[in-house]
């Protein structure tokens, strides 16, 4: 089964992931069709941080039957503990938002944090994290390092980080493997201002206390720089599913809430309009998802971003200053 097969119907499956519609059981025509490399399909639901997102919708289709006995219940434990894992995740931020508010701090989490706390996704066993960041005002970055050492947490050993990075170095604790990352401002500052997301974010309410989250039109705006331009995902053909679902799922609630208009302008006046549509377009081609409303995209801007990138990214790499485009892996998350 070819790699593009694989991607093609990992995606049909994951499209529409709404617990509230339910397909019936497959007929045994339909049962035939569905004989693919199941495994070669959920190596790369692997690869791309999908695997719960593909066993819940496999459930709910009602196709988990046809998959190998192995496979099954490989797919339902791996479920199991990253449900596990994102309850911890949410008990931490909760004991997090009481310890902060109490020196007056409410963090504003983001990424797969926030698509987390704003509830995104229905089930919060889906969404794959491999840390958690969230963002504080600069002057406040000594009291929330305190803060989280009193909880047991301590910067990671043998990482070096510049002086003026834009986080303090992650927070790890002995007796679990979530990461912490506590950002003074975003990588993203150049573009998208951190003041701008602190002043405009949005409450949540937590057991024991209030975090925040970016309202949506900075959530959605930032997803876009972070998976297409900083970490340089437009220069090769393995965008993270797990990155661009969260712009999926972001659309299906509340596309008709997001102010697409500032969003569009935003891009085109820091001359990122490509990468934009680019993101547009994988979502059609990923997951046929419509545009928004007004948007007309244009897929061929985008495909000479790629082009154009790829060339400079193989002509610095001429001059040894960075790997070629083939062997680049994109690994964090």
């Amino acid at each position: 089964m070819k790699k593009c097969d694989s991607l093609s119907l990992l995606c049909q499956y994951l499209q529409n992931l709404d617990s509230r519609q339910e397909d019936s059981a497959p007929t045994p025509k339909v049962r035939q069709k569905l004989q693919p490399d199941w495994h070669a399909v959920a190596r790369l639901a692997d690869q791309h941080f999908v695997l719960p997102l593909l066993y819940q919708q496999l459930v709910r289709k009602r196709i988990l039957q046809l998959l190998p006995e192995d496979l099954q219940t490989l797919l339902a434990e791996i479920y199991k503990l990253n449900r596990l894992r994102n309850d911890l995740i949410y008990n931490q931020i909760n004991r997090i938002a009481f310890l902060f508010n109490s020196a007056g701090i409410e963090p504003i989490f983001l990424k797969g944090s926030a698509a987390l706390l704003m509830e995104l996704y229905d089930d919060p066993g889906l969404r794959v994290m491999n840390d958690v960041d969230f963002l504080v005002d600069k002057k406040d970055l000594p009291t929330c390092v305190e803060l989280m050492q009193s909880m047991g947490y301590y910067p990671m050993e043998g990482l070096k980080l510049p002086e003026d990075f834009y986080h303090h170095p992650p927070l790890v604790h002995n007796s679990h493997s979530i990461r912490f990352e506590i950002h003074e401002r975003l990588h993203t500052d150049s573009v998208l201002d951190s003041e701008a997301i602190i002043t405009e974010s949005v409450m949540i309410k937590m057991p024991d206390g209030i975090v925040r989250v970016p309202k949506n039109t900075h959530f959605t705006i930032h997803n876009i720089l972070h998976h297409q331009v900083f970490d340089k995902n437009s220069l090769n053909e393995e965008t993270p599913l797990y990155q661009l679902y969260d712009l999926y799922m972001m659309r299906e609630r509340h596309d008709r809430h997001l102010d697409w208009r500032s969003i569009c302008c935003f891009f085109t006046n820091h001359s990122l309009q490509d990468p934009y549509y680019y993101s547009l377009d994988l979502l059609r081609k990923y997951f046929k998802q419509r545009p928004p409303e007004k948007i007309r995209l244009s897929v061929q801007c985008g495909r000479i971003y790629r082009r154009i990138m790829h060339y400079c990214n193989e002509l610095l790499a001429s001059y040894n200053l960075l790997p070629r485009t083939k062997n680049l892996k994109i690994n964090q998350k």
